[in-house]
């Protein structure tokens, strides 16, 4: 009996994250299919935590070989993030009608300290980071100076001067 409620039930899974880490799922089908790409679609509505200010959405799934599927997303905000899956083919039960939730903490991932970057609101000629930091974008490497340098006069690299490449000027880097 046990065996039949769970075949019935959506499938939970609990985990501790930081803001702005990203999440795969990984989900088996139960069914072989001859076109993943073109036989079914798979979605996943993400329910943010509530009280946050942040709407709910729907992200693809993409087939990733054999029968595996995944899904991958970033939480914004704090607090427990819901999502369930909906499969174009209701009867493959593992993927149609799974739910997973994460329970996300404060603190940000290290690689991502200031979120995700997006055009700013107040300023369309701008960029800036979810938590508002200004997102300076600048190159620092002086492609073309190599190019003029080394390949306009000679296709040859035997007669190169080797010390000259490192007196190519670069910017520096600016931190906020």
């Amino acid at each position: 009996l046990a065996a039949l409620v769970g075949v019935f039930l959506p499938t939970h899974v609990y985990a501790q994250l930081n803001l702005y880490q990203p999440i795969e799922i990984t989900l088996n089908s139960a069914k072989s299919y001859n076109n993943p790409y073109r036989d079914i679609d798979l979605n996943a509505t993400i329910t943010p935590p509530s009280g946050t200010g942040e709407a709910g959405y729907t992200l693809p799934g993409f087939w990733d070989g054999g029968s595996t599927f995944k899904i991958r997303f970033a939480p914004r905000r704090s607090g427990t993030y819901t999502l369930t899956t909906s499969c174009s083919d209701t009867s493959d039960s593992g993927l149609h009608n799974k739910t997973f939730s994460y329970t996300v903490g404060s603190t940000f991932n290290p690689l991502t300290p200031h979120g995700f970057v997006d055009r700013d609101p107040n300023n369309r000629y701008y960029f800036r980071y979810n938590d508002g930091t200004p997102f300076v974008w600048i190159g620092d490497t002086g492609w073309i100076a190599l190019y003029d340098w080394g390949w306009s006069s000679s296709m040859s690299m035997r007669n190169t001067d080797w010390q000259a490449i490192g007196k190519v000027p670069h910017l520096p880097r600016v931190t906020l």
